[in-house]
């Protein structure tokens, strides 16, 4: 599977670079979504086999974090961010797996669901399956089955054109009333071409949904789904989320979302309306401002170890030293002073060196415990806030420069 990634991102970097949309792999930057699930290792990897393929600046981003950039930024869904604070199930129903991560005070945490084995709970088992219905009720059946057989690539070809009918399929059904969407696919594998006429309506959907899988144990995907969503809401542990958020070209299907709103019928439930790409322009979100924030970052690096700002503070250190002499003497008479003189009297000390270096070692406890720091910094926050002026004259043109 690793090698496939590899010539797959080959590839794509191939004609990104033929087609001109990029000038070099050196100097683009690359967001690669995976499951919020994945642990780090397992991105770790992940990134290791798109840096084999050329992509050298990349980074391996949560689809969940993908989702959120998505709704927050596009204004497509128009919700606002104090909207998408609040507890949030996202549901990236895909063509491989659904996955279920739930966001609370912006902490993801992926639910894990069931596994039906080796065949994944997604949109691409809908294709497969509308592939296989189109081709038994087919005049040409055996035919098509052997060549299907003897030709992978037709197969291949075959199933991404079912792909394309469900797809018209759902987008048609999402207009309501009754939906019905076909295609064909010409098969040259003999001395006469095969044409398999692919089609879907109502009643083709309504069988596939409800027909027993072998790759799901012999239920239906909507059985499994609902068994699937049901692991995942066990796993929030009494936590209702009051957004749903769905993304993935999966999430076109009407159960999709039904069954997430039966469960929770208080939630908003939100769908973009192209949701097989909410993930791509997310990534693409996310890498801008990522890209923004680290630039923003090292300006504002720079400008700290600049003589601009070394110079400003220089200039008003003096008020410091004003501001925190007050507490740091009220520290010294009213709780040092004291115990060191009555260590004095006791006997404890012999000399006013003594005295002075007993005074110092306490000073220094009191600095390493955190509670000079604790006595000084009312006086110092009040410093820095009058420094603030002048230092928004040095960052505010940092902000205008990256937007933020």
């Amino acid at each position: 599977a690793g090698a496939l990634i590899v010539m797959f991102a080959r590839e794509i970097l191939a004609q990104l670079m033929k087609d001109g949309r990029l000038e070099s792999p050196q100097t683009a930057c690359f967001f690669i979504g995976c499951p919020s699930g994945w642990p780090p290792e397992t991105r770790a990897a992940y990134k290791r086999l798109f840096e084999r393929a050329g992509m050298v600046n990349c980074e391996v981003v949560s689809e969940s974090r993908a989702a959120f950039m998505f709704a927050r930024e596009s204004g497509e869904l128009r919700v606002s961010d104090e909207l998408l604070t609040l507890p949030t199930l996202i549901i990236d129903a895909g063509s491989s797996t659904i996955d279920f991560t739930f966001v609370s005070d912006l902490a993801e945490r992926s639910l894990t669901v069931c596994d039906f084995g080796a065949v994944s709970l997604g949109g691409g088992l809908i294709d497969r399956l509308l592939l296989e219905r189109n081709v038994r009720r087919s005049p040409e059946r055996a035919q098509i089955e052997e060549a299907l057989e003897r030709f992978p690539q037709y197969r291949a070809r075959c199933e991404f054109e079912a792909r394309r009918v469900k797809e018209m399929y759902f987008t048609q059904a999402g207009r309501g009333g009754a939906s019905r969407a076909e295609s064909a696919v010409k098969i040259y594998a003999g001395r006469r071409p095969l044409t398999l006429d692919i089609a879907c309506n109502d009643a083709d959907m309504a069988a596939i949904l409800s027909q027993g899988v072998d790759s799901l144990g012999g239920i239906s995907f909507t059985d499994a789904y609902e068994r699937a969503l049901n692991e995942a809401v066990n796993r929030l542990d009494g936590e209702a989320p009051q957004i749903i958020l769905l993304t993935g070209g999966a999430s076109r299907m009407p159960l999709i979302g039904d069954l997430a709103r039966k469960r929770f019928p208080q939630a908003q439930l939100l769908r973009a309306l192209e949701p097989e790409f909410s993930i791509a322009r997310g990534l693409c979100y996310a890498l801008r401002i990522d890209q923004k924030t680290r630039g923003f970052e090292a300006a504002v690096d720079a400008l700290i170890r600049s003589d601009d700002m070394e110079n400003m503070v220089l200039s008003r250190l003096s008020g410091l030293f004003t501001a925190v002499s007050a507490p740091l003497t009220d520290l010294m008479l009213d709780e040092l002073a004291p115990e060191v003189f009555k260590l004095w009297r006791s006997g404890g000390l012999k000399t006013f060196n003594d005295i002075g270096a007993e005074l110092t070692a306490r000073l220094q406890r009191r600095a390493e415990d955190g509670r000079l720091a604790a006595a000084l910094r009312p006086a110092v926050s009040e410093w820095v806030m009058r420094l603030r002026p002048d230092m928004e004259m040095l960052t505010d043109p940092i902000c205008d420069r990256f937007d933020l």
